[in-house]
């Protein structure tokens, strides 16, 4: 299970889309490692869980969409709960017990 920060998806998401404004700017190594992260995911090796905290960052930022589809395209259906909901079921199961 690898954790993505915000900063490398969007440094990969700027390596892959020639449309982005940053795409000249960006270092292609954040190319690599999209090309490496999706091959070992694809091959069921590596997941890249998403976040609410990324759908949060993402909100406020001009690329939303595709920052949007690189999440979850690694994440590949699996991501984490808010803290909040955590939090809520373990009071919720404390609560029945």
């Amino acid at each position: 299970m690898i954790y993505l920060d915000q900063f490398a998806i969007s440094e990969m998401v700027k390596a892959i889309d020639t449309r982005s404004k940053s795409h000249a700017r960006v270092k292609q190594v954040w190319r690599q490692v999209f090309e490496a992260l999706e091959r070992v995911c694809k091959q069921q090796l590596v997941v890249c869980p998403w976040s609410p905290i990324h759908r949060d960052e993402s909100l406020v930022s001009e690329m939303f969409e595709p920052l949007k589809r690189m999440y979850e395209h690694l994440g590949n259906g699996v991501g984490f709960f808010r803290s909040t909901e955590i939090e809520l079921r373990q009071v919720n199961m404390a609560l029945v017990a």
